[in-house]
């Protein structure tokens, strides 16, 4: 006999919704090295699972699985998946897969398929991920190389 549950849904719909129109899951899975055979929860949903955690709590790593029996994980990343799925050590090898990738790469992939999907043009300004601001009076203001002292 099933015993009916109930979690909180909250704002997982619409998180959902949001993710898959950048498509998020997709392309962390696409730049992170990962083998999916051992795997029950992919790298790109347990970055979508640790993006709902920041927004909504930023439980410590430690017991993010624990609160994860709390909400309806089917809701946030798809049906058959359940939070035994995702541990701390899962969550670590995704973090530690991330900066592998580089989170700037991770972020500038993001940029340009959002601004592709939104049809936003990119010659408004630089669409340099690794560019820098620089303000303030330099030390010797007839420097020329652009660099502060």
């Amino acid at each position: 006999m099933i015993v009916p549950t109930s979690c909180p849904v909250g704002a997982a719909p619409l998180f959902r919704q949001l993710a898959e129109e950048i498509g998020v899951v997709a392309l962390v899975n696409t730049l992170v090295m990962w083998d999916p055979s051992p795997c029950r929860v992919s790298p790109g949903e347990q970055v979508l699972l640790l993006m709902r955690d920041l927004l909504v709590g930023k439980t410590p790593l430690s017991r993010l699985a624990e609160r994860l029996t709390l909400i309806d994980v089917a809701m946030l990343i798809g049906q058959g998946r359940r939070p035994d799925g995702v541990t701390d050590d899962s969550l670590g090898r995704v973090l530690d897969q991330l900066a592998r990738a580089g989170p700037a790469n991770i972020f500038s992939a993001w940029a340009l398929a959002v601004s592709a999907q939104e049809g936003i043009a990119l010659t408004t300004g630089p669409c340099d991920p690794t560019s820098r601001s620089v303000a303030g009076a330099f030390a010797d203001a007839s420097a020329a190389d652009g660099h502060p002292a």
